[in-house]
């Protein structure tokens, strides 16, 4: 019977011939992984070409189940399965994901390759969430009718939630590259306190809508957070503070018109159009000089 490290470097050298002919050139790398408890694992990485989103198939509770009599080849081509099965998902969050990710282009410090694609995210996602903002007071009224129609003043602060938290994960697959995790947990924990705190305060004053500005208190404050991690990390702005900022600016100037005219749809389709089109304007030469750079 093979010992730890034998059947980890046995599943290595084994696992390609259960998987397909696009696995066949694969640099498949072992490494032990710290989760936030302390708890060390050992997983797998078997990358498909050039995708930069490699899922990590563990393979600890494996090689129990071969301690516990399971054929070895069973197990091996287990790992192929979790891994192939794992390829859509793969692809899935693959697409548009920011070059932060494509650890090749920061060993090789190509930091404005980094920046241009997180740039054009933030744009794209800004776009996005100005649309779903101008739209979610009808939205509200469509799915949940003239009963829950109070919940229009609710959505509108939640989809600035969600644009603060793009913004996160943009930045912070930065703490993934060096290897700094444990920032995320303590990053977390705080925005967690600084939001049950904010919520005791506020709610019993102003009600169940304070709890959306609460929650973007906190967000904007993980958001801070992380963007000074990251900068003391890799010592340049993931995503340029001048697009943050201006990205910013933009969609709460859009939150606050919404929110005025939150009864007048003419008006808040007009701005949006309006800033829709200036944005689209502003970024989309920048997107197809890029994307010809690239295919050149």
């Amino acid at each position: 019977m093979m010992n730890r490290k034998e059947f980890y470097e046995y599943v290595k050298d084994n696992v390609k011939e259960y998987l397909p002919e696009s696995y066949k050139d694969a640099e498949i790398t072992l490494q032990e992984v710290e989760k936030n408890n302390g708890l060390k694992l050992t997983g797998i990485t078997i990358p498909n070409g050039d995708q930069r989103i490699v899922p990590t198939v563990y393979l600890d509770f494996l090689y129990q189940e071969y301690i516990n009599g399971k054929d070895v080849d069973s197990c091996v081509g287990d790992v192929a399965d979790m891994r192939i099965e794992a390829q859509g998902k793969a692809e899935f969050f693959d697409m548009g994901v920011p070059d932060i990710l494509d650890y090749e282009k920061m060993k090789n410090k190509e930091i404005e390759a980094v920046r241009s694609r997180a740039r054009q995210l933030c744009y794209f996602f800004l776009i996005i969430a100005i649309g779903v903002m101008s739209i979610s007071p009808e939205l509200v009224l469509i799915i949940g009718g003239q009963k829950y129609a109070v919940g229009k003043y609710v959505a509108i602060p939640m989809i600035l939630d969600a644009f603060v938290l793009f913004i996160y994960n943009v930045i912070v697959p930065s703490e993934y590259f060096k290897q700094k995790t444990s920032f995320i947990m303590w990053g977390t924990m705080s925005a967690a306190v600084i939001n049950i705190i904010t919520n005791y305060i506020f709610i019993q004053k102003y009600g169940f809508i304070a709890a959306a500005y609460t929650t973007l208190f906190a967000y904007i404050c993980y958001m801070i957070l992380h963007l000074v991690i990251s900068y003391r990390l890799m010592r340049f702005s993931i995503i340029p503070v001048s697009c943050i900022a201006l990205c910013l600016l933009s969609i709460v100037i859009i939150a606050i018109v919404d929110l005025i005219f939150i009864d007048n749809i003419f008006v808040r389709y007009l701005v949006c159009f309006a800033v829709v089109m200036f944005i689209g304007i502003k970024v989309l030469p920048e997107f197809v000089k890029e994307n010809r750079r690239k295919a050149e």
